[in-house]
């Protein structure tokens, strides 16, 4: 198998085993905060995006990837705190929990591709 198909197929597969543990992270996270906030699958799928976003710039050694993060959820965070029901609490460890996740996938994905 080439390297890239190698990398690729390592990338699919810790990202898929990520957003499996994220699913069960958030399933927690909204149980303590359920009686503020609603779950859409929008916010399922920005939720994924962003990770997504995290892993590759990482993967791709773009570490000002994470930077670019937190200036988009905070630019976004601004716009939409006039008219949003999410705590910041929610939101700010939702955000820390994604990012981690994120940064964990890179570094799993890293040992496993063989690419330390």
């Amino acid at each position: 198998m080439s390297i890239l198909l190698h990398n690729i197929f390592w990338f699919v597969i810790t990202f898929a085993a990520g957003e499996m543990f994220a699913w069960v992270v958030f399933y927690f996270i909204r149980k303590k905060f359920e009686r503020s906030i609603g779950q859409s699958s929008i916010s399922i799928l920005k939720g994924i995006l962003e990770r997504f976003l995290l892993v590759l710039g990482l993967a791709c050694n773009i570490p000002t990837v994470i930077v670019f993060f937190g200036a988009l959820k905070l630019g976004t965070r601004l716009k939409e705190q006039q008219d949003s029901r999410v705590s910041n609490d929610y939101f700010l460890i939702g955000n820390i929990c994604s990012a981690a996740i994120a940064i964990i996938d890179y570094l799993i994905y890293i040992f496993l591709a063989g690419n330390h």
